[in-house]
């Protein structure tokens, strides 16, 4: 429980802090170099702070998947032995083997592969930064920047846990800056990149970038490049690249409706069949991912950030498979949908606990419920679990559903309207007073001479 409290006392707090933090009237007044100096310090007091806490003073030790999964895999490539054929790992096939190096050469400590994701979260807030203020303005930017390094979601996955979605936040980070700068092709090895160093989900996000127009044979060759060396070397050398995918088939986790459906039928003895999940996921996210290209404009346009939502929502919400930690590898994004209609500071406190929800969910999971594939209130199913930490748990279940839910709705708004909007590429920012509460810091974009109407990003 002392892990439980712990969490909800740091999401309690960092959701009240984000929301005065991200609505101050000062953040637009600070100079950039000012307000870099203060991310940095900020990320210093947040991420270095808690690490420093849990495990320089406190004396833990990382858990989770760094103990379960990246360490052991790594000790087992220092030895030469070879992913997928000589050990099973659900990791992209360069992943054990840049751990090895880190383990090897820096610090032979599980807590190194904390340390290189707070590296990896650093090196990436400035790509993040700069792509939100090409495609939305330099205060929308600021707010995204301020309610991602306080929101508890990232924090505790980068800081505390250590897990590897902040990798791909890092490479989709950087091919959306090249996006912005209309560089199709580099933007596709760039998100390449964590396809072969990281895990197979981060291909989720490349329907986003997808370009429609005749750019569109340049960015999937150069994101072809990479994966074809890396796995066609392994193909030569007689390694099954499949292991990944067979390892995860059979994966189950909370936080998605197909868990919450088995749940509510408990009684009956229903479940449901994995193949027809896995076929409603797959057809719903090819379908999403072809209606997202097919309407994906010419010019670089805010309707990237929102397509990289409804893809990674859309996962969540339908797949078996479907940890809150994923929400890692595209935050920037969600952090851009909840100001899009001006950020009050009751807007920046249910992104705040939305993103607390979603840090503490899977941990209510693992320690009340013993990561129960299917969840029941059944007695007969075997859940030790008290009945109210069952409740508890199903509603915290239905509150984070509904998260995703409404910022799938808002981002499938925003991406309508931004790809039917001729927008000029003047970018302007207001200051909306919004009586008698907080002020509204609100960012707008102009749109084109033949309309004198101005809409909210």
């Amino acid at each position: 429980m002392s892990i439980i409290a712990g969490k909800a006392i740091l999401g309690i707090v960092f959701t009240v802090l984000g929301a005065f933090l991200a609505t101050h009237s000062r953040l637009s007044a600070l100079s950039e170099w000012r307000f870099r100096l203060a991310v940095f310090a900020f990320w210093i007091l947040t991420r270095v702070g808690l690490f420093a806490v849990v495990f320089l003073i406190l004396q833990f030790e990382p858990t989770s998947d760094v103990v379960g999964a990246y360490v052991p895999q790594a000790h087992l490539a220092m030895g030469g032995l070879w992913i997928y054929r000589d050990f099973v790992s659900s990791y992209a096939p360069l992943f054990p083997y840049a751990l090895a190096e880190a383990l090897k050469y820096v610090w032979a400590s599980s807590k190194m592969v904390v340390v290189l994701a707070m590296l990896v979260d650093l090196a990436s807030l400035p790509f993040w930064m700069e792509a939100l203020k090409n495609l939305l303005a330099p205060l929308a930017a600021r707010q995204a920047c301020v309610l991602y390094l306080a929101s508890s979601a990232p924090l505790v996955n980068v800081a505390l846990n250590g897990h590897n979605q902040v990798w791909v936040s890092l490479f989709v980070g950087v091919a959306l800056w090249l996006y912005t700068r209309r560089a199709a092709a580099v933007s596709g090895f760039a998100l390449s990149v964590p396809f072969v160093l990281v895990k197979f989900l981060a291909l989720v996000t490349v329907p986003a970038f997808l370009p429609r127009n005749g750019r569109a044979f340049r960015f999937l060759a150069s994101f072809a490049a990479l994966p074809a060396a890396v796995y066609g070397f392994l193909v030569l050398h007689h390694v099954d690249v499949f292991v990944p995918v067979r390892n995860e088939i059979d994966a189950r986790t909370s936080g998605n409706i197909p868990f919450l459906l088995t749940a509510a039928l408990g009684r009956l003895r229903w479940v449901a069949p994995t193949r027809a999940i896995d076929g409603v996921a797959l057809l719903a996210l090819a379908a999403l991912a072809v209606w997202l290209v097919s309407r994906q404009p010419a010019m670089p346009t805010p309707a990237v950030l929102w397509a990289l939502n409804l893809l990674i929502l859309t996962l969540l919400l339908v797949s078996r498979k479907s940890y809150t930690t994923y929400l890692v590898m595209c935050f920037f994004p969600l952090c851009a949908i909840a100001i899009r209609e001006g950020l009050t500071r009751f807007r920046a406190g249910l992104f705040g606990i939305f993103g607390f929800v979603a840090m503490i969910e899977p941990t209510l999971w693992f320690r009340w419920l013993n990561g129960q594939q299917f969840l029941s209130l059944a007695p007969s199913v075997g859940v030790s679990a008290a009945l109210w930490k069952v409740t508890l748990f199903l509603f915290t279940d239905l509150v984070l559903l509904a998260f995703y839910a409404y910022y799938w709705r808002e981002s499938w708004l925003a991406f309508r309207y931004a790809t039917r909007t001729n927008f000029s590429t003047e970018m302007i920012e207001e200051l909306h007073p919004t009586p008698p509460g907080p002020t509204a810091l609100r960012v707008t974009l102009r749109r084109g001479p033949d309309s004198a109407a101005r809409d909210a990003i």
